[in-house]
């Protein structure tokens, strides 16, 4: 989760994009599914907030179990 005095970028999946546990990784997370692990909302949606200063662009993508890799888009 980002502290509050960071810049975040609101990180999100449908139910129906991937198995669980899922994590946003990219180059904010050293591409660690650990560090920003996507929780399930009561929509079904799964959610994470990870630092992003304002300006910046990160490459990013999703890691969920099994090594099951899949993109951003």
């Amino acid at each position: 989760m980002c502290a509050e005095s960071e810049e975040c970028v609101m990180l999100e999946r449908r139910p129906d994009q991937q198995p669980a546990p899922v994590g946003a990784v990219g180059d904010f997370t050293d591409w660690s599914p650990d560090v920003h692990p996507l929780r399930a909302r009561i929509d079904g949606t799964r959610t994470t907030a990870a630092p992003h200063p304002d300006g910046a662009t990160a490459a990013h993508g999703y890691l969920a179990a099994g090594d099951y890799w899949f993109s951003a888009t």
